[in-house]
């Protein structure tokens, strides 16, 4: 009985760890995609932040993931002065990040949904969501054109993340 408690202990830190691993992996791209698209002008039109948050939590369990999406952009912000803190771009993308991370991490790990159909659907919920937000925190605000700036990073992510997300995941072991 100790061998086997033993080996569940071992399989549970190496799971820790990967965990770990993957979050640190996930917030340091998160903060060094955005110098690399914003360096060429394109970072708030491909969301670079969003594929390696999303790479990240189809690899990583849905708190991981949660954890990931939360912190990026402040660490970012710490690292960068980007997003900013005030207007509070950094906070909405917190949230933002957050809830999507942990909706691909649920959707990968409790369902048998393919990334090429997780991240369209989560692209989906976010953009709808975002919608939602921005028509109620700014009425009056052209909900469109909020929503559809950042549809050239929606095709990126959805043609991006599930390509690194097989690699990754094929290379854990």
């Amino acid at each position: 009985m100790q061998s086997r408690e033993l080996v569940l202990q071992q399989n549970n830190t190496v799971s820790t760890t990967r965990e770990i691993l993957y979050a640190i992996w996930g917030v340091a791209l998160a903060v060094l995609f955005p110098v690399v698209f914003h360096f060429f002008q394109l970072g708030s039109t491909f969301l670079p932040m969003f594929v390696p948050v999303l790479t990240a939590a189809l690899a990583v369990s849905p708190f991981t993931a949660y954890i990931i999406g939360a912190v990026s952009p402040f660490v970012s912000f710490a690292a960068t002065g980007m997003p900013t803190i005030v207007p509070p771009v950094a906070a909405v993308m917190a949230v933002e990040l957050s809830l999507i991370a942990a909706l691909t991490s649920v959707l990968s790990h409790h369902t048998r949904w393919s990334p090429w159909l997780i991240i369209p659907f989560v692209m989906l919920f976010d953009r709808i969501g975002m919608a939602l937000f921005v028509t109620i925190a700014t009425p009056g605000f052209m909900t469109l054109a909020a929503i559809s700036a950042g549809f050239p990073g929606v095709i990126l992510q959805i043609a991006l993340v599930p390509i690194l997300g097989k690699w990754l995941l094929r290379h854990e072991k």
